[in-house]
């Protein structure tokens, strides 16, 4: 189970990067004063990255065929945003509750759902016309609440993130994220693009390999 488990969560990793950045870009710019906030993610069936034992078969020489796992994700968060230096400096707190539920295909699976808790500390610094600093640093808990909580279920994720401003309608920036969710620390490097053309088109991309 244990096995499978983090298997499972390897499917997410890069996805759940991406919205971390992405939702602590959207905090830091909120307006001063608390917040509360709703979303719902889904991602489609993905495959696993690499052969998932059948446990229920007694053996460790069987393996599932073809292997899916889709994601469905509501996440609640409640933030205070602290504005410095005339609003060039800018400390988000948040705490989040998130529940996730899996949908398996062609495998069976002890675990339905999992809860996740967490705590998170944004900073985002303007360093000069062009250049913002945004770093993150999230310690979180999380378990299906079938088993007794153990070291397994926490974790902690950081991301630094420089961007650049070339233009009014266009931002990258260059990074790296760090974590230890998915078992064995992951550093990533990151690259996000934010763009528009001034009126009903942008991309916002979070690229890591």
């Amino acid at each position: 189970m244990r096995n499978n488990l983090s298997k499972l969560r390897s499917v997410v990793l890069l996805a759940l990067t991406g919205f971390i950045i992405i939702n602590s870009y959207s905090s830091a710019n909120a307006q001063p004063g608390l917040s509360f906030s709703i979303s719902h993610d889904a991602l489609p069936y993905q495959e696993f990255d690499k052969p998932v034992i059948d446990s229920i078969s007694g053996t460790d020489t069987t393996y599932y065929s073809n292997p899916e796992v889709k994601l469905s994700k509501v996440k609640a968060s409640l933030s205070y945003p602290l504005i410095f230096s005339e609003g060039r400096t800018v400390f988000v707190n948040e705490l989040s509750y998130q529940l996730v539920e899996f949908e398996f295909r062609n495998m069976t699976s002890e675990i339905e759902q999992a809860h996740a808790a967490s705590y998170t500390l944004m900073l985002q610094h303007q360093l000069s016309k062009k250049w913002t600093l945004m770093a993150m640093a999230s310690p979180s808990i999380a378990s299906d609440l079938e088993a007794e909580v153990s070291s397994d279920d926490f974790s902690f994720q950081a991301v630094a993130i420089f961007i650049r401003q070339y233009s009014e309608r266009l931002s990258i920036g260059y990074g790296a994220a760090y974590s230890t969710q998915f078992g064995s620390a992951i550093p990533l490097p990151v690259l996000a693009l934010d763009w528009n053309n001034g009126s009903n088109m942008m991309i916002k991309a979070i690229l890591t390999k």
